[in-house]
């Protein structure tokens, strides 16, 4: 996935630079509480509980980005304990305490199926100096690095090869906005990584990495939210993965897979209440007889895949009309203001109707050589190939069609529109699935053109559902 993605980085930035939540002027003293985990240190440093600290260097002035005049830019060991695990590689044994490295990280959770085992000696002796408790937050520094998981501890095991991040006792620090600090900075810890075969970040670096510290208060208010604008992320890459999935299940691209589920029924949801199909057959025959039905076609002669038991594979000419547009001589061409628009190839643009370029002519034009409001438009006839069989639904009145272009015209046209899009349609009347390979095409291809025809109340659904993931798809 990838919008989804950039959407969750884009999320972690503005949340780290304090636009996400409010600043309020009740928060607590960021400079008071790194005083009080200063002091906190230096008990649990006379106690025995850990060493003595290096002295780290100043907080540099070229920071990533601006933040709130409350917050402050500090090192990490400032605020947290930063350790890591062991570099050393203890002999293997069948059964024994998990023995975690950077491969057991997967998608923000520790992952057991792989893993390899140490003795309880081993790891007693890795634990002196780098046990891991619940809220403890790992990350890779070798390899794959970063991926943090904060740790729900729910077994014993010792690390390698990870960089450990606890709260320091009693400082109240929100190990969640520690979370989502280091989901963002591990672009610059691989980027900064240094290394030959494996690239490697140092626990010197780490302790000493600049990060935006808020107040208390202000650490869970962004957990908050972000935790809010995650859960609609995350529904956002449901979507996506669907959409990525079609593309995989589909030939062709992804605006190509979608319109192809679609006519075969697998975007929306099929209902016993909707209404025949063959109602709506007759319907149209019965109200607008056609007179001209082109030669026969079987079923044979297409590429046909299985569709829902309520639809029908069906003629383009058993649903609606077709009619070829105006021919006129250059001498009938105006500019008078009283002219009439004739709608040419130029007039479709990306599937939507442009009326930047347009001719108009002096002259009657017969009412069959007119357009009314959701008429689809086609261009019959173009020198370019790629333009043959573009279409767009007309969407104002009285314009006529010229001599290259086909309209028609049927109650299901918001349906047809995107049948007419589909790469069925392309392969099966334009001579290829992506491409044209035909620079005309006649009535008799439209009219004949056999294509699956669900229920009225359905062809709203997929248009719908369409409506709403093609955009996606211009995104992708």
């Amino acid at each position: 996935m990838v919008l989804a993605d950039d959407l969750r980085l884009s999320v972690y930035q503005t949340a780290l630079q304090g636009k996400l939540t409010e600043q309020l002027s009740s928060d607590s003293s960021v400079e008071k509480l790194i005083e009080r985990i200063q002091r906190i240190k230096n008990k649990m440093i006379l106690d025995g509980k850990i060493k003595k600290e290096k002295k780290l260097p100043p907080v540099d002035d070229a920071v990533l980005f601006d933040i709130p005049n409350n917050w402050k830019w500090v090192r990490m060991q400032t605020f947290l304990d930063v350790r890591d695990g062991t570099h050393d590689s203890p002999k293997y044994v069948p059964v024994g305490v998990p023995f975690v490295t950077s491969k057991n990280i997967s998608k923000g959770y520790l992952d057991f199926s792989d893993i390899n085992y140490i003795t309880q000696i081993d790891a007693d002796k890795i634990n002196q100096r780098s046990l891991v408790e619940d809220n403890d937050i790992l990350l890779a520094m070798i390899g794959s690095i970063g991926n943090p998981v904060k740790v729900k501890k729910d077994r014993e095991f010792a690390i390698k090869n990870m960089a450990l991040i606890k709260a320091v006792p009693d400082s109240y620090i929100n190990m969640d906005y520690v979370l989502l600090l280091l989901k963002y900075m591990q672009i610059k810890f691989k980027f900064d990584s240094s290394g030959g075969v494996q690239n490697f970040v140092s626990l010197t670096y780490l302790r000493e990495f600049q990060v935006p510290l808020p107040p208390i208060e202000e650490q869970q208010r962004i957990v908050d939210r972000v935790d809010e604008l995650m859960e609609q992320i995350d529904e956002y890459a449901k979507i996506e993965q669907k959409l990525i999935s079609l593309k995989d299940s589909f030939p062709g691209d992804l605006r190509s897979a979608l319109l192809q589920a679609a006519m075969q029924g697998k975007l929306t949801k099929q209902l016993d209440t909707d209404s025949s199909v063959d109602e709506l057959i007759v319907e149209k025959t019965e109200s607008e007889p056609i007179k001209k039905r082109g030669k026969k076609i079987s079923k044979m002669d297409i590429e046909v895949f299985d569709i829902p038991s309520s639809w029908r594979w069906t003629k383009l000419s058993e649903c609606g009309t077709t009619n070829i547009g105006l021919t006129y001589s250059p001498e009938e061409v105006t500019t008078a203001k009283e002219g009439t628009v004739v709608l040419r190839s130029s007039n479709i643009q990306n599937g939507k109707m442009d009326y930047t370029d347009i001719v108009k002519v002096n002259m009657q034009v017969p009412e069959n050589k007119k357009c009314h409001i959701g008429d689809i438009l086609i261009c019959a006839r173009n020198g370019s190939k790629r333009l043959v069989g573009k279409t767009s639904i007309i969407d104002r009145e009285g314009d006529a069609f010229g001599a290259f272009m086909a309209i028609y015209r049927s109650a299901c046209n918001p349906y047809i529109y995107y049948v007419l899009n589909s790469p069925h349609f392309r392969k099966s009347v334009l001579g290829g699935a992506e491409t044209t390979t035909i620079n005309q095409v006649t009535q008799d291809m439209v009219e004949n053109y056999m294509f699956p025809l669900p229920p009225i109340e359905e062809q709203e659904r997929i248009v719908k559902r369409l409506e709403m993931l093609l955009p996606m798809c211009e995104e992708l």
